[in-house]
């Protein structure tokens, strides 16, 4: 069976983020730009967004949470979950704004990443895109065909 460059790609990309995400401390991110010139002159590339956070501070957090949601020994379990139902409330609101400050972020991130690279100077299409909470990755396209400056400059 053999692999696709793409594959191998995504492959390193999760295993550096396993491994980021057990040493550090703080919420960083790395990006990774891919690109691509095919034989008929169009332009692709991968921008990857790779969102390292600290899992302890995740893990505390959700255990803080299900400290507060339990009833003590005297309330009826009918409160409880009436707490819980809020409490999902709030994280649901709370991923949604995560989501949103980090979309922002992707797209202020490859905006930037292409104009410092003149890799597509008249713009891109979106070819595919996702997030998993922990990968935002975009493929595009080029509007542009390569020029024999982009062929040297990016192999």
């Amino acid at each position: 069976m053999m692999l696709s460059s793409q594959s191998i790609f995504i492959f390193i990309l999760t295993l550096l983020l396993l491994s980021a995400c057990s040493i550090t401390k703080q919420a960083k991110t790395e990006e990774f730009f891919h690109t691509k010139i095919h034989a008929d002159g169009s332009k692709r590339f991968t921008f990857t967004l790779v969102l390292l956070q600290d899992q302890r501070k995740d893990n505390t957090r959700e255990q803080y949470q299900k400290r507060i949601n339990k009833p003590s020994k005297g309330e009826g379990s009918r409160r409880g979950k009436q707490g819980g139902a809020s409490n999902n409330q709030a994280n649901s609101k709370r991923k949604n704004n995560d989501t949103e400050k980090i979309t922002i972020l992707f797209e202020k991130r490859i905006q930037a990443q292409l104009a410092n690279s003149q890799y597509c100077r008249e713009g891109y299409i979106t070819l595919d895109s996702g997030f998993n909470g922990a990968l935002y990755t975009l493929r595009g396209e080029c509007n542009e065909s390569a020029t024999d400056e982009d062929r040297k400059h990016f192999p």
